[in-house]
């Protein structure tokens, strides 16, 4: 048989076994290197993007709030380090005065590096129990003065999330943050 029958057309060329693996190893070398640079990262982002998430449920629930003429709440699950969105609403849809039978939305944990440190609503600081405690915002877009600290555990880092009572205008500080009280002197 002649010699130019036995090889196979160009358009039928394909890897060796060899070459397959030498690429599978490097792309699990490239793999490896990629993800502890992620995990390196990922510390910081864990509590930025709790930040931005926890935020975004309380602009969402004070918009609501507006737009429907109705109180919203966000639940603070301090022992389970958990919030969640009460709505005005049954599970049927109705209009529900009774808090107990709200439909809640948005239930959503804290990464395990994270904790709530202390939450302070109204000037009375929560730092645990059972209960989970609450802060409304009623249709027209104020809501309870409140600051929830989150504590990441293995950064040894704080970070404040600041919601003014009045307006309902989001302030974010770095570290553990606390506002003065006004006193009598500051109206002068």
């Amino acid at each position: 048989m002649p010699s130019s029958l036995r090889s196979r057309p160009a358009g039928r060329r394909g890897f060796t076994l060899v070459e397959l693996m030498v690429t599978i190893v490097i792309l699990g070398l490239m793999a490896g290197i990629v993800s502890v640079s992620w995990e390196r990262m990922l510390p910081g982002e864990s509590l930025k993007s709790a930040v931005r998430v926890l935020s975004s449920r309380i602009h969402e629930a004070r918009t609501e709030a507006i737009a429907r003429s109705m109180d919203f709440r966000i639940m603070y699950d301090l022992e389970n380090h958990a919030y969640w969105v009460q709505l005005p609403y049954s599970e049927e849809g109705r209009f529900e005065p009774n808090h107990e039978d709200r439909r809640s939305v948005y239930y959503t944990e804290l990464p395990k590096d994270l904790r709530f440190d202390s939450i302070t609503i109204d000037g009375v600081q929560y730092s645990g129990g059972p209960d989970p405690v609450f802060v409304r915002f009623d249709p027209l877009g104020a809501s309870n003065a409140h600051t929830v600290v989150l504590y990441q555990t293995n950064r040894d880092r704080y970070y404040t999330i600041e919601v003014l009572g009045l307006t309902g205008a989001i302030r974010f500080h770095d570290g553990f943050f606390e506002r003065e009280l006004p006193e009598d002197t500051d109206f002068d």
